[in-house]
């Protein structure tokens, strides 16, 4: 089982939270139990472990495990068909730049409330 409410997730719900952003978190009810879910944006947030979804920074394991990309990929397919938009926030990006991950997320909120 994947770990939920890891240090970044929770620096992600708490830059929602000054955003004044509402959201669910870690949704069962959705295939691939999306650590956060913005239902007014139609937004899921995923925040991937670097070592366990192979992220290029994680040195000692460069090849992305092939079960877990194809499971990925086929989570993904199926809430983009069902109208969901995916952001994939990496562990090493929210431990590093903090700041700048909060301003990337404000402009996505920003951009998708025009949107609407």
């Amino acid at each position: 089982m994947l770990s939920a409410g890891t240090k970044p997730e929770l620096i992600i719900r708490h830059i929602l939270e000054n955003l004044d952003i509402s959201y669910r978190k870690n949704v069962n009810e959705l295939v691939g139990t999306p650590d956060i879910v913005i239902d007014e944006l139609q937004l899921i947030i995923f925040v991937h472990g670097c070592y366990f979804h192979g992220h290029s920074c994680a040195s000692e394991y460069q090849q992305k495990n092939e079960e877990v990309a194809a499971r990925e990929a086929l989570i993904f397919k199926n809430l983009k068909k069902d109208g969901w938009r995916i952001q994939i926030l990496w562990e090493c990006q929210i431990r590093c730049d903090e700041t700048n991950v909060a301003r990337r997320l404000k402009s996505l909120v920003s951009q998708l409330k025009k949107d609407r």
